[in-house]
């Protein structure tokens, strides 16, 4: 990845093809000088929950810890999540614990998960919405919600388009205090 850009609402991502994974070449046709890349739904349906976990991970976090806690990065696809963080002091046990409570507490609950797509200014009137600093969103924005609908969120009403979390996978949260 060279370069990520945002333009006219959407998302640019610039790349040389020889840097490109072989499972991503595998999606790429090549003809008459053009790319067309064509998005693998099936394989995105599956890395979803996993990155839906990644935001419920960042909530149970900030939930049992408080605001000590900061996003470094994440890596998903279909089979796992890994969730980076730094904190300024090693978690305890009852911490883990307790973090590892909430977020099983979300799947065995079976909450919906909903996405809508809003104008970015209407987005960030949502009570408890949080947006990763150092991103820029497009306008609309996809708003994502374990338990209420967005709307319900906006105060409009219940939204159609949900999937819901029944799944549960063992994890485990690991973490370093690296001394300066």
């Amino acid at each position: 990845m060279l370069d990520v850009q945002v333009y006219g609402g959407y998302v640019l991502h610039t790349c040389s093809i020889s840097e490109l994974s072989s499972d991503i070449k595998e999606i790429i046709n090549l003809s008459k000088n053009h790319i067309v890349v064509q998005v693998d739904y099936n394989k995105r349906r599956k890395v979803a929950p996993n990155h839906t976990m990644t935001h419920v991970l960042n909530y149970a976090l900030r939930h049992v810890i408080g605001g000590d806690i900061e996003q470094k990065g994440s890596q998903v696809n279909e089979e796992k999540l890994r969730f980076d963080f730094s904190i300024q002091k090693p978690l305890n046990i009852n911490e883990l614990i307790a973090i590892e409570q909430v977020v099983n507490d979300v799947i065995t609950k079976q909450l919906n998960v909903y996405n809508e797509v809003v104008p970015l200014k209407k987005a960030l009137e949502v009570k408890g919405l949080r947006a990763v600093f150092g991103e820029i969103y497009p306008d609309p924005v996809r708003v994502v919600s374990v338990g209420p609908s967005v709307q319900d969120l906006l105060g409009k009403g219940p939204l159609t388009h949900s999937f819901t979390l029944t799944y549960s996978r063992t994890y485990s949260l690991t973490h370093s205090l690296t001394h300066s």
